[in-house]
């Protein structure tokens, strides 16, 4: 109703947030059984570090992911300073590529209005997105995940996925999923298995299945030199490419097609150089 160019914006930013429920979903299990917070000031996830102490206009979605909205309402604000600890590794969460530290940790970041708030996967995590644009999450509930691995200064990354109906109570009686994920980057193998479980939570049911696969894995941080090379993975076809399938995307790391995996399944897979 409101026509262009706010249809569009509006429409890019709802994706933006359905694109990221998977990581939002186990984001709010962890807040219910732990109480860790879903929107963490920059201080939460650096306690040492003094330059994020009074930082107040950027926060960490969770473990994984920072966001520097841009607030400053001048017309001509094209631009922000951005803080990023240069004790992680970072990448671009639209495109993939890794960011090089700058002095300091701060960064200048184009705020264009129609390329939503800059945003950045920290290095060390593995996040599970919906990339299939769905009218509803019930449309989605059985759609395939796409996996983004951003290794950290070693090389290696964990994150977790949580999965139940999404409608029901029955998770209280063990119908969830929660796994742990990891890619070592020394052997190349990306793992699956069950987290530990939480305090007080009840033991999940062994015949539960979300009957969710895994689509896509998207590796990033990789060198240059070897995203000029083929790949091979032992489920799935890999190759260097995108992080994301819009028109123009550079290539970010290593993809994984099709390895047909079971989201809530114990697997392993190595996918390395050829």
């Amino acid at each position: 109703l409101a026509g262009e160019p706010h249809t569009s914006r509006a429409r890019a930013a709802i994706r933006t947030r359905y694109r990221l429920l998977p990581y939002l979903y186990t984001l709010f299990r962890a807040a219910n059984t732990t109480g860790a917070p879903i929107m963490r000031p920059l201080f939460y996830e650096w306690p040492a570090a003094g330059a994020v102490a009074d930082v107040d206009d950027q926060f960490m979605l969770g473990p994984h992911l920072m966001v520097a909205p841009a607030l400053v309402p001048e017309a001509n604000a094209t631009a922000r300073p951005a803080i990023l600890p240069a004790t992680d590794r970072w990448y671009d969460a639209t495109t993939g590529v890794e960011i090089l530290a700058a002095k300091g940790g701060v960064h200048t970041v184009p705020t264009p209005i129609d390329r939503g708030a800059p945003a950045w996967w920290r290095g060390g995590g593995v996040v599970a997105l919906a990339e299939r644009a769905r009218r509803s999450t019930a449309a989605a509930s059985n759609d395939p995940l796409t996996l983004v691995i951003a290794p950290d200064g070693d090389g290696n990354a964990c994150g977790d996925l949580y999965l139940d109906d999404g409608a029901s109570f029955a998770f209280a009686r063990g119908a969830y999923s929660s796994r742990r994920i990891c890619w070592a980057g020394a052997s190349h193998t990306l793992t699956n298995a069950a987290a530990p479980r939480e305090v007080g939570a009840p033991a999940p049911r062994a015949a539960y299945d979300p009957r969710v696969e895994v689509g896509r894995v998207v590796i990033l941080g990789q060198p240059a030199s070897s995203l000029k090379t083929p790949w091979t993975a032992t489920a799935g076809e890999a190759s260097p490419g995108p992080l994301t399938l819009a028109p123009g995307a550079p290539v970010a790391g290593v993809v994984v097609k099709k390895p047909g995996l079971a989201a809530a399944g114990d697997w392993s897979i190595k996918v390395a150089p050829a």
